[in-house]
């Protein structure tokens, strides 16, 4: 019994005072757990060892140690230069960017698919579609910040299938990154082909319309005709200025003549110096003519007009010297030869010229005097600025020409520029490429073959192990006996926060019977001496025995308790009104006797007829459960035990009453409320929720005092409690008052 109990038994009796404030306290695990425990700490050890033993053994072997091999791949920001510096080996631009899709690449699926493939050909690994991703599972690449270094780290539980794993992931990348690395300069040498391939069809197509302009010209030296004909103008502009000086020598006679037409005698002298000159006008070779102006010699010829004409003496110079050329270059390259056409055309335009400058000249009657060389000065004025325009506008052609030349030149010089620079970056790539030897991605460790384990977890998964079986098996127990709760000890009673006073313990007896165990005496005349130690006042003392189920011992306890009292010298009644079981009637072998049912049933007042002596128990008086015909439970009412309990507790000292089964016990309802004291019997395996239940039910019938008392106790209760129980409450009675505590109990007692 524990000290709180101990030291508030009084009040835990008291059936009108409320019972459930202990009920709201917080509920200790650790005691919960003991209390599971309580009685199998021995048992849970073994089977906790037992069970440690193979969960050490499979937790040891649950995660097998693994092993990490490492690689290393260094991603070099610039390649040595051979001989062009280009995007082959030029610093690559956001390269923290570039390693880290470098490290994309190495655990990409692509990579684990073809290192599954390579370790499946040399045989480390069976053929299976699965492999690549328990590769890529088992492999960890770390790219350091700001480092050009990726590691690669590969994890598993056999050390040189970890070593070969890494190996083949790192040929495999280096595999993917190169030809990565060529599909990406190969692209750029295709552009650049493609650039250097329309830059040479903008060349030709170019050089072809430059071509057919000059030929649509029908001119084989384009410039020398530009020459040729700026040269023919400024030739013709000098004429020009040369006859507008001599026209106004010609002009004066007409003019004079104009001015004086009022003078007739002016007039007839200017009149005759006009016939007088129209007379006398001769032809260039000094011949004379007609009036009519024909002349009287043959016709000139271009060497005859040249002498008198500046123009025509020019060209034929020109053609002199043409003539010329042509016979010193037939002495060196023939008539086919670009400068011999070229001098033969020229020699071509210039024939035209004096046949065009003889005919204007022929045409415009040279020789003539007076009025008629007036007019032929016009004439001769009018055609060389006709043949003037023409030159002009064969200039202006010839310019445009030029031009449009000059462009397609132009064009086709830049086509040649970005030809020549796609055939110089062409070659460098070409030799950078041919000529290197790795590319920026290199293997610059290799991984090897693990000395040790990288995780070795078998020790802390055996302890892991041996601490789970452990406490599986106290787990087990903790679980078995908090969900099949049961008082198997007296401290499992004691422990409870609202139960009352466990007034002591009854040891298990052979065949049930008190009498020959020592223990059980004992335990009897302890619970006997802890009742009559409460204060009584008003005739006998009323106990009444009951249980929460049948079965609990409350007969055999009730029988023992009366014969106790007998024994201190209490007259004491004992009556069976469990009018069920019956079994302190059959105990004492009165089935035949009329009791407690035929009283009841007669609705007697006198108990004579009732009460029957027990044999060889002095002191002791016995009533039955009786005899009567058709007497049913129902049939005992709580004022029938009323008024029986009045008279039976003037005629006795003590009147001890057992009843069924609190929960299901018609007679106990009745007897409950009339007792001083109840006792409630609790047999060692009972189930702690009936217990509490039965508890319940006796203080809603508001009974004065309950005690309990735990039957069938093991010999380690009995030795612990009995004299902790008999000295708590025995120290308590001698506190109180003189005139409140019980009369003095015989030494027999």
């Amino acid at each position: 019994m524990n000290i709180q109990q101990d030291s508030n038994s009084d009040v835990w009796m008291e059936g009108d005072e409320p019972q459930g404030q202990g009920s709201g306290q917080a509920v200790n695990p650790l005691l919960l757990v003991h209390r599971a425990l309580r009685g199998r700490y021995a048992l849970a050890l073994i089977v906790g060892i037992t069970l440690a033993i193979p969960g050490a053994l499979v937790g040891h072997r649950l995660v097998p140690p693994v092993y990490t091999s490492e690689g290393i791949v260094t991603i070099d920001p610039t390649r040595p230069v051979l001989l062009y510096e280009n995007e082959f080996n030029e610093a690559i631009t956001a390269f923290e960017s570039f390693v880290r899709s470098q490290a994309r690449l190495l655990e990409s699926p692509l990579v684990m698919q073809e290192a599954a493939k390579k370790l499946q050909e040399e045989g480390a690994l069976s053929t299976s579609a699965s492999n690549w991703a328990r590769i890529q599972g088992a492999t960890e690449v770390i790219v350091p910040r700001g480092s050009r270094d990726m590691i690669v780290r590969v994890t598993m539980t056999d050390r040189t299938l970890a070593q070969q794993t890494a190996r083949a992931i790192l040929v495999s990348y280096e595999t993917f990154a190169n030809e990565e690395a060529r599909l990406v300069f190969g692209d750029r040498v295709l552009a650049l082909e493609t650039v250097r391939r329309d830059a040479l069809d903008d060349r030709n197509e170019n050089l072809a319309l430059a071509r057919q302009k000059s030929e649509e010209m029908d001119i084989v030296d384009l410039e020398r005709r530009r020459v040729f004909v700026q040269e023919q103008i400024e030739a013709l502009d000098r004429q020009i200025q040369a006859l507008q000086i001599e026209a106004p020598a010609l002009q004066a006679p007409s003019q004079r003549l104009e001015g004086q037409q009022d003078d007739e005698a002016s007039q007839d002298e200017v009149q005759g110096e006009i016939e007088q000159a129209d007379a006398t006008r001769t032809d260039p070779q000094g011949g004379e003519v007609s009036a009519e102006g024909e002349p009287n010699v043959p016709e000139l010829t271009a060497e005859d007009l040249a002498m008198i004409d500046a123009d025509l003496n020019a060209l034929v110079s020109q053609r002199r010297s043409l003539q010329q050329q042509l016979t010193a270059l037939l002495a060196r390259v023939t008539k086919r030869h670009p400068d011999y056409l070229a001098v033969e055309d020229e020699l071509k335009s210039v024939l035209e010229l004096i046949e065009s400058r003889r005919s204007e000249l022929l045409a415009s009657g040279i020789g003539k005097v007076g009025a008629g060389a007036f007019g032929g000065l016009n004439q001769r004025l009018e055609a060389i600025q006709a043949i003037r325009e023409k030159y002009v506008r064969e200039s202006k052609e010839l310019s445009q020409v030029a031009l449009d030349i000059e462009a397609y030149n132009n064009a086709a010089a830049a086509a040649q520029a970005r030809l020549e620079l796609a055939d110089r970056r062409l070659e460098s790539l070409q030799t950078e490429i041919r000529e290197s030897r790795e590319g920026r991605a290199r293997i610059s460790q290799q991984a090897e073959v693990p000395f040790g384990p990288s995780k070795d977890r078998r020790k802390q998964l055996a302890a892991m192990g041996a601490v789970g079986g452990f406490g599986a098996s106290v787990a087990g127990f903790v679980a078995f006996g908090l969900f099949r709760p049961r008082y198997r000890y007296v401290a499992d009673l004691e422990d409870e926060a609202a139960s009352p006073p466990v007034l002591g313990l009854v040891p298990q007896v052979q065949d049930g019977r008190i009498e020959g165990d020592e223990a059980a005496r004992a335990g009897v005349h302890q619970i006997r001496s802890l009742l009559e130690s409460m204060p009584q006042s008003g005739g006998g003392r009323v106990v009444v025995i009951t249980s929460a189920t049948a079965a609990e011992g409350k007969s055999t306890l009730a029988a023992a308790l009366a014969a106790s009292m007998a024994m201190a010298g209490r007259h004491t009644l004992l009556i069976d009104a469990d009018l069920i079981g019956r079994g302190v009637t059959s105990r004492l072998s009165a089935r035949q006797l009329s009791g407690l049912s035929d009283l009841v049933a007669n609705r007697d007042t006198s108990e004579e007829g009732y009460v029957h002596e027990v044999e060889g128990r002095k002191n002791l008086d016995l009533m039955p459960a009786g005899v009567a015909e058709g007497f049913e439970p129902e049939q005992l009412s709580a004022q029938a035990m009323q008024e029986l309990v009045l008279r039976m507790r003037r005629r006795y000292d003590a009147v001890v009453i057992d009843t069924g089964p609190i929960l299901g016990s018609l007679e106990a309802n009745a007897a409950a409320p009339q007792a001083d004291q109840v006792v409630l019997v609790v047999s060692r395996g009972q189930n702690t929720r009936l217990v509490k239940l039965a508890i319940d039910r006796l203080r809603r019938f508001s009974v004065a005092r309950i005690g309990l008392v735990f039957n069938r106790a093991g010999r380690a209760d009995i030795e612990r409690s009995t004299s902790a129980a008999s000295v708590s409450i025995r120290s308590r009675a001698a506190s109180r008052p003189a005139d409140e505590q019980s009369p003095p109990i015989s030494a027999s007692a």
